[in-house]
């Protein structure tokens, strides 16, 4: 994945993030008594605006790096500025972490300039130029084309830059959204940077994001704790200034699926949960070749592993009627959420997944006690609030000369990076909405509170209970679209 930086007083406009913690150079005296502002206090580090997000450490070399020149003649042309104006060599840099995302697809980074009072003017004349978001676009175009597709085939185009109001605390605030082409699959990402000078400091953060809207809660949060350091600007000592990484203790922290399986409460009533067997588990493995085909993308791009699944409890009823309540959680890649997100809005989805449910059941299944299991049907219903999707599948059980007719209602949720699969078998002939909505209920409340926490440990497939729609006779394609 490339992440396009829109650099406003870093480097040289280079179009890849900066994988590195606060590493400083520049040409200011070490003499012991001489006092200045050390770069690497204004860097964004670990706090609420870091949350979900780890911070990767920097190599030693980034201060040897730093290039000489970082705005284009063309660039400098553009905005009517001469290019000496985007060209100086700052007092002191410092590259602070690359914050990256759980999935390793987001992330955000800072660089911080001590610089003199000419060139804080000319970066204020920069970002002030009623042509500076023209200009960027065309500048971050004229990169995507020199440098090509990425090593995975993967194909940028600049959809659009615009210039949102600054949060508080900002002096500018750009947003390049980018369309991605992988394969057969168009997404679009966003790169949001802003910008932030007060006297002699310069500090530019980039959030690289697959949000349709500006997140201003984020960046808000992030020009919260820049504008706060350079609104405590304290001159020190700058004998001995670092030229190496500062430490960064990574934490493990992530999401685990089985904070949002279903669990005992008024969804369950009636209803007592079991962990299943350990062999009895499902893989859900996607039958992609019909569904890929009706669908028209390529099957590689419907099979994915998640970071990690779990399947929940099997609630049984308690009356002894063949009624269950079953559910299947994973947290996946935001590349993988984008995916799934696109396969759902796909105008023949619909269709197609009822297609594929009816291509699986392929005739009666039988059960180790002599019971024919055959799927009769498939329908979309609307789903209730909370929920992402539900689906109905009716289901026709014949055994010792009885005929029961049965559905299993499955509702599909997705929410960030979590996906779940929730399924209730049972004999009513038309959709149990209350029963549905309690569900819906509890898993959309899981999800609106998604808390990180250690990950160690974490399941990376299965979990106690039998996995929502995945044995057989069911479709297996809704736990992994979902």
């Amino acid at each position: 994945m490339i992440a396009f930086t829109v650099s406003s007083c870093s480097g040289d406009g280079d179009t890849t993030g900066r994988p590195e913690t606060a590493v400083t150079s520049g040409t200011a005296s070490s003499a012991p008594n001489t006092l200045g502002l050390w770069p690497e206090d204004y860097v964004l580090t670990e706090g609420e605006a870091t949350t979900y997000f780890t911070g990767v450490p920097a190599g030693t070399n980034t201060a040897g790096d730093q290039p000489a020149k970082r705005y284009t003649p063309e660039f400098a042309d553009c905005l009517g500025l001469s290019a000496t104006d985007l060209d100086y060599e700052p007092e002191a840099t410092a590259v602070g972490e690359t914050f990256v995302s759980e999935d390793g697809d987001s992330f955000i980074s800072s660089y911080a300039e001590i610089v003199t009072e000419k060139q804080a003017a000319g970066v204020r004349a920069m970002w002030a130029s009623p042509r500076f978001a023209d200009c960027t676009g065309r500048e971050t175009r004229a990169r995507i084309d020199e440098s090509g597709a990425d090593g995975d085939g993967v194909e940028y185009q600049v959809a659009g830059v615009q210039r949102p109001s600054a949060p508080t605390g900002a002096a500018g605030y750009l947003r390049v959204t980018l369309q991605v082409r992988e394969q057969d699959f168009t997404y679009e990402m966003a790169v949001d940077t802003l910008v932030f000078i007060v006297d002699h400091v310069a500090v530019t953060v980039t959030y690289t994001n697959y949000e349709t809207a500006p997140p201003m809660d984020r960046l808000q949060l992030i020009a919260d704790q820049i504008s706060g350091k350079l609104a405590r600007q304290q001159p020190r000592s700058i004998a001995g200034r670092p030229t190496g990484p500062a430490t960064s203790a990574p934490r493990a922290l992530g999401l685990r699926p089985e904070d949002y399986v279903l669990t005992e409460g008024p969804a369950t009533a009636g209803f007592t949960g079991a962990p299943a067997d350990a062999d009895e588990v499902s893989s859900a493995e996607l039958n992609s070749a019909e569904l890929s085909n009706c669908l028209g993308v390529v099957a590689e791009d419907l099979g994915y592993e998640p970071e990690a699944a779990y399947d929940g409890l099997n609630f049984v009823s308690d009356d002894d009627r063949p009624l269950t309540i079953e559910s299947y959680a994973e947290v996946v890649t935001e590349k993988q959420a984008a995916a799934d997100r696109a396969l759902l809005a796909h105008p023949r989805f619909e269709e197609c997944m009822v297609k594929e449910v009816q291509a699986e059941a392929d005739g009666p299944v039988v059960d180790d006690d002599g019971l024919e299991y055959e799927l009769t049907g498939a329908q979309i219903f609307p789903a209730p609030t909370g929920a992402a999707g539900y689906v109905r599948l009716a289901v026709q059980i014949r055994g010792q000369g009885v005929t029961v007719d049965m559905a299993r209602d499955i509702l599909l949720f997705r929410v960030g990076r979590v996906k779940v699969n929730v399924t209730y078998t049972n004999l009513e002939p038309a959709p149990p909405m209350e029963r549905l909505q309690l569900i819906a209920d509890q898993i959309a409340g899981k999800l609106a509170r998604q808390e990180p926490r250690s990950i160690a440990g974490q399941p990376t497939s299965g979990g106690p209970g039998l996995r929502a729609a995945g044995d057989a006779g069911h479709s297996t394609v809704l736990p992994v679209a979902a």
